[in-house]
């Protein structure tokens, strides 16, 4: 019988979750083409810590976008308990300053290194909230989930260029998803 592996010290715990909480913060403020021995120094650790941890950059990568990701499945869970009328727009509103805290992040949020169960839950949960929304009449039936998804591709992309202009921008989508567009669609 295969016996377990031993459970990992203490500190080697606490020393991942700081290595990924630093390399959060440098990765937001410097963008992924910052150093490992820039996160290193922000979490007060040695290079050899990080790599114990992380053999290659882009596991660390992954790392702090496993942890972004789940704070936005935390952030759902507020914007669910939120009247329908109100969720998917509480969602959205948080979702844009949360990927322009993270700015540095943004061009990863939708790569090959951002974590794929965590997103098909985000994604289930994003639809319940336009669902949700759609049955208040708070959003027009004829808005989808890819709609959704694009506004959210549309504040990232904003974001890259100007940190604040993806308010205004989410503004008027809102307006859109309530009146629902106009004339033919293609859909």
């Amino acid at each position: 019988m295969k016996q377990p592996p031993p459970p990992a010290r203490r500190d080697a715990v606490e020393n991942r979750a700081r290595i990924v909480s630093a390399a959060q913060q440098v990765f937001a403020e410097a963008g992924t083409t910052a150093g490992i021995d820039d996160i290193a120094r922000a979490a007060g650790v040695g290079l050899a810590t990080v790599y114990r941890h992380f053999p290659t950059k882009d596991h660390l990568i992954r790392a702090a976008l496993d942890g972004f990701y789940r704070h936005l499945l935390e952030i759902s869970d507020e914007a669910i308990a939120a009247p329908p009328a109100d969720g998917i727009e509480k969602f959205l509103v948080t979702v844009g300053h949360e990927i322009a805290a993270q700015r540095g992040l943004a061009s990863h949020l939708w790569g090959d290194l951002a974590p794929a169960d965590v997103l098909d839950t985000l994604t289930n949960r994003t639809r319940d909230l336009l669902q949700r929304a759609q049955q208040a009449q708070a959003v027009a039936d004829t808005v989808t989930l890819d709609d959704v998804a694009n506004t959210v591709r549309a504040m990232r992309g904003i974001i890259e260029l100007d940190g604040s202009a993806w308010r205004r921008h989410l503004d008027y989508v809102l307006a859109g998803f309530r009146e629902g567009p106009r004339g033919s669609s293609d859909r």
